[in-house]
């Protein structure tokens, strides 16, 4: 019976042990469970955040807190969290030129948010800046360009009536080139006296200070190349002078040898225009070439002022030079 009994209490001392270390077991389960959801859970997902902090990727979930020091580090990585998209929405904002964008610091030792409020600040006032002297570039160049139309309107003035004045100078030379040509003998005279004759002249300017000269006297046909000094209207002035006096020369001399029709042209210009040899006076003349035909005699007599007389003859070519000095006034 003793046997029994010590037998018994044997296997209800096991059973007591196994049951206590199944309790502990299972006790043991439920502890690990509850540590690895309060502990070793939040501190992954905290150190998963500062990972893609670390990356520059802000944490779009929060963390849930709880109320031991693991829920307070996961609160103030949430406020972290918070704060840089605070700063990253407000430097947006500032990039885009709101500069009146809401945003506080995370504290006042916040060094990054208060170095972004004198960034805003600074962009401020240095835009302030732009925009006036944008405002006053700009006013001065609308002045600059109101002065510019102001000059264009007044140079198209200017050259409205310079075209004006210039149709009106070029109506008058033209006019002037119909007086000139009208004293030029005409090319029936030329024909009439000298049939195998041609005139090859081409005037520089409209009005032309070299003239050709024909005429007629005892007999005598006369003929002549002038070169006056000066070209355009000068020269055309020129030209009057001297076909007027070239005309004087012949009816004074009545025609008789083309040296003494060139002396009393020398001295006919010269009195004409003035000229003294005291250096006071222009030295404009004109050089001339006078060719005098006797065609009974058959005999031709030619006096030049610095132009010569081209004779051809049997296939040659003979200069005979005038002399050296002009009609009209020279040194």
């Amino acid at each position: 019976d003793v046997s029994e009994e010590m037998l018994q209490r044997f296997q209800f001392l096991n059973v007591i042990i196994l049951s206590t270390g199944i309790g502990l077991v299972v006790i043991g389960i439920i502890v690990a469970f509850f540590t690895v959801r309060s502990i070793v859970t939040p501190v992954n997902t905290l150190k998963n955040m500062l990972n893609s902090l670390g990356k520059g990727i802000l944490p779009q979930d929060k963390i849930p807190p709880s109320d031991d020091e693991i829920g307070e580090m996961c609160v103030a990585m949430n406020q972290l969290v918070d704060g840089l998209k605070e700063t990253v929405e407000f430097s947006r904002q500032v990039g885009i030129g709101n500069f009146h964008a809401p945003y506080k610091p995370l504290s006042d030792k916040d060094t990054l948010g208060h170095a972004l409020l004198q960034m805003r600040d600074e962009l401020y006032e240095l835009k302030e800046h732009l925009e006036e002297k944008v405002k006053d570039r700009t006013e001065e160049v609308v002045k600059q360009k109101e002065e510019i139309e102001k000059q264009s309107a007044e140079i198209e003035a200017k050259n409205s009536k310079l075209e004006e004045l210039y149709v009106k100078v070029t109506d008058s030379i033209h006019y002037a080139k119909r007086i000139q040509q009208s004293i030029l003998p005409p090319s029936e005279l030329v024909k009439k006296h000298l049939s195998e004759a041609f005139i090859l002249y081409k005037p520089k300017d409209i009005v032309s200070g070299d003239f050709y000269w024909m005429d007629s006297i005892n007999n005598k046909v006369m003929i002549s190349a002038v070169d006056c000094t000066g070209h355009g209207v000068p020269g055309a002035f020129m030209s009057i002078v001297g076909y007027n006096n070239l005309n004087m020369a012949v009816n004074v001399t009545k025609g008789e040898n083309a040296a003494l029709i060139l002396d009393k042209l020398n001295e006919s210009v010269t009195s004409t225009l003035r000229q003294t040899h005291d250096g006071t006076t222009a030295k404009d003349g004109m050089d001339i070439a006078l060719c005098s035909f006797d065609f009974k005699k058959n005999l031709m007599d030619f006096a030049g002022a610095f132009n010569p007389l081209y004779l051809v003859r049997d296939g040659k070519i003979e200069v005979i030079k005038g002399d050296k000095f002009p009609i009209g006034i020279h040194i």
